[in-house]
């Protein structure tokens, strides 16, 4: 019998898009296991005891794609919540899988509007100037058309779960 991998889902949204609360309310009336999410968030927190801290993002990273893979490669399911919204870093998380793995991109956004009312601690983070929203929302931006297509990898299925 052929060995078959789990099923590796990717949350792709900006700062403040609502992956977290997808993967909590929203993914098709599913229970969702709170084993199966990979959190860099979590890890984060885990890691430098603050969630918001970004200065051991390489460590948050490593031990991130490490559970992805295990669990992958186990057979089990693995919901990544990240923003995910650079090429490199989905790059990155597809290579936790093995080749025959199914991957799905659960694509999630909202209005500028309602990220920048519900920023919350997100608020006050600065990048090149701009606040985070700002700076994920642009990038986010300039990535979706590659984000869309599954990065031209034939082992992705993308759902668009876009609120315009």
């Amino acid at each position: 019998m052929a060995f078959k991998p789990g099923i590796l889902h990717m949350m792709i949204g900006p700062s403040g898009a609502g992956k977290s609360t997808y993967i909590k309310t929203v993914v098709r009336g599913r229970v969702i296991d709170r084993r199966w999410v990979v959190s860099s968030d979590d890890l984060r927190e885990e890691i430098t005891g603050d969630p918001m801290d970004q200065s051991a993002n390489r460590q948050v990273f490593a031990a991130m794609h490490s559970i992805i893979h295990a669990r992958i490669v186990n057979g089990l399911v693995a919901f990544v919540d990240a923003t995910n919204i650079n090429t490199r870093d989905r790059f990155s998380v597809r290579n936790c899988a093995p080749d025959n793995a199914r991957i799905v991109y659960h694509v999630v956004d909202r209005p500028l509007a309602d990220k920048h009312r519900t920023a919350g601690w997100r608020a006050d983070v600065r990048i090149n100037g701009l606040s985070l929203i700002d700076y994920h929302h642009e990038k986010f931006q300039k990535e979706l058309q590659n984000i869309l297509l599954g990065d031209d990898d034939q082992r992705v299925t993308v759902l668009d779960m876009r609120i315009m």
